[in-house]
């Protein structure tokens, strides 16, 4: 077995703060940063996004700073949150960075919707495309965790909706461990929580496709949603307050937000057609997913509490299974026409969609590595 390129990460220890919320405050306002510790250095200005060293900053009023954050006063202008990133928590700054982009293929292997898939990275702009898994069945659906380092995706037959997907956890080494083992049941989906301690997936081992929570190391598995409803495609939001997923039990798919433990359901959408693989943003404001419109799926956005639903593509061909690039500005997606897949990114200030994948392979269910900007 080929041995399995390293992923990039965050040197360990690093530790950073970043502008997190603005108020009125424009990112090109020079802020006088004021070391605390002995090494540091002063940095000369703040922008939205940047990473600077835990420290005081201060301009015109008072500051201070802790072990979590740092409040920075502009006189009477507003109050600017520096959030530190790279404490001990496992927990990745949001908004990040783009990192590698993880997908599943057909490329290497035996044609058709479900052969012999594999999990593949690239860099953003689609190029340096890495093999990382080698087998003869179906690995797909990664997800990166919130630090950028391990992977959890889908291994099971060839065919999809066979039984025995398991979820699989994936490191550095390229060695892929097998979180859930259970030979009778279609196990999917999985998504890590933003503290890395917890994995939502989808099950269909009580019967019906359910939405179930486990530790990150495959122990305690609950079923969170317990109904005779399909529940399915799930996602945590970015502060680990709750999980969006997709329900049809009203009859119809819609989306749907809920705390972790399955209480405080609450019901987003609305519509006769459906809607499904809701991805939340990282800041937490704002989810896509995707809506069936006449014959083709089209990408929408809502904000998280169902308000404002946008469509963002609107055309003859069908667009699925939206993510989020870590630091907000696109959104990742795969484009369906005739027996090809590609990977496309659209920009949400200019509509603007950019190919990234350009072959007759299958590519597709992509998710983007957050790292440190």
């Amino acid at each position: 077995m080929p041995p399995a390129a390293p992923f990039p990460s965050r040197p360990a220890g690093l530790a950073c703060l970043r502008m997190t919320l603005a108020g009125t405050f424009k990112p090109t306002q020079a802020l006088r940063v004021v070391p605390v510790q002995r090494g540091l250095r002063a940095n000369g200005a703040i922008s939205r996004g940047r990473c600077y060293p835990p420290a005081v900053t201060r301009k015109g009023g008072r500051s201070e700073t802790n072990l979590l954050k740092a409040i920075v006063t502009l006189g009477s202008a507003a109050a600017v949150l520096l959030q530190l990133v790279g404490a001990p928590s496992a927990r990745a700054a949001f908004p990040g960075c783009p990192g590698l982009i993880a997908f599943d293929s057909d490329r290497s292997g035996i044609p058709g919707r479900y052969g012999d898939r594999e999990i593949w990275t690239m860099s953003p702009d689609g190029t340096h495309a890495v093999r990382r898994t080698f087998n003869t069945v179906a690995d797909v659906v990664p997800n990166w965790s919130a630090d950028g380092k391990q992977l959890v995706f889908a291994r099971g037959p060839r065919r999809y909706h066979r039984l025995n997907y398991d979820i699989y956890l994936m490191s550095f080494d390229g060695e892929a461990r097998n979180l859930t083992n259970l030979p009778t049941a279609n196990d999917y989906n999985p998504a890590w929580s933003p503290d890395g301690t917890k994995i939502v997936f989808t099950s269909d081992r009580d019967g019906n496709y359910e939405t179930y929570v486990m530790n990150a190391d495959g122990s305690d598995p609950v079923n969170v949603t317990n109904d005779p409803a399909k529940d399915q495609f799930p996602d945590w939001s970015p502060d680990g307050a709750r999980i969006v997923e997709a329900s049809d039990r009203t009859g119809n798919r819609e989306i749907y937000t809920m705390s972790p433990d399955g209480t405080g359901l609450t019901q987003l959408t609305f519509d006769p057609e459906i809607d499904s693989y809701p991805n939340w943003a990282p800041d937490g404001t704002r989810i896509v997913f995707q809506r069936k419109v006449g014959e083709w799926y089209d990408l929408f956005l809502m904000n998280a509490d169902g308000t404002d639903q946008v469509n963002l593509t609107n055309d003859a061909i069908d667009e699925q299974h939206p993510t989020w690039s870590p630091d907000g500005s696109k959104i990742l997606f795969e484009r369906y026409r005739d027996t090809a897949r590609e990977l496309f990114t659209l920009d949400l200030s200019t509509l603007a969609v950019t190919q990234l994948t350009f072959n007759s392979a299958i590519d597709q269910h992509p998710d983007w590595q957050p790292v440190p900007c």
